[in-house]
């Protein structure tokens, strides 16, 4: 099964082929595995997709959108996003970091003798810190909406016998069900 895969990443359809001969004139980098490993690894670390495509040896940005773009090279899309939500949650998990610093939060108040009174709020950094915490939540729901998404609710209003209204919606018995009785208010 492994054999089969290595096979079908390794394999170049004509189009490919033809596609990397134009590169090679054009000075381009043409698709293969490490390449593109290297790129997802840059990525996770956090380098952004310009900064990596500005280095020698590596493809220019359309190249890789290409790339991406391209059926036949699922791996790649598959890693690359794999890259991109790896480096998002490590980016979450970041900004959570900075916000459960909360030695910025309260500053001393002394009275005219130095001595220590009280501590009150610094509110320039509560500001920030709720600052970071919008952006942070803004980001992971974006980013990653699967885990940090916001979740609709469903809410329904049923009325009858919920076990046989699901036996005529199913329609189990491969004919129309019986039409529901009642009084049908049409615009809403």
């Amino acid at each position: 099964m492994a054999n089969k895969t290595l096979k079908r990443q390794n394999a170049k359809t004509a189009k490919h082929r033809l596609q990397d001969e134009i590169d090679k004139r054009r000075g381009y980098v043409t698709y293969d595995i490490p390449l593109s490993i290297k790129i997802c690894e840059r990525l996770m670390r956090g380098e952004t997709l310009a900064s990596i495509c500005a280095r020698k040896g590596y493809p220019p940005r359309s190249r890789i959108m290409s790339w991406l773009a391209d059926p036949d090279l699922k791996e790649f899309h598959e890693r690359y996003y794999a890259a991109r939500r790896i480096y998002a949650e490590c980016k979450i998990d970041d900004m959570f970091e900075m916000l459960e610093d909360t030695e910025e939060i309260w500053e001393e108040v002394t009275n005219s003798k130095g001595e220590f009174v009280r501590y009150r709020p610094n509110h320039h950094h509560v500001h920030s810190k709720k600052l970071i915490a919008d952006k942070t939540t803004w980001y992971a729901e974006k980013m990653v909406p699967k885990l940090y998404g916001k979740q609709g609710t469903v809410e329904l209003d049923v009325a009858g016998d919920l076990k046989d209204l699901l036996r005529a919606a199913s329609n189990s018995g491969h004919d129309l069900p019986p039409p529901i009785e009642g009084k049908i208010i049409d615009g809403e």
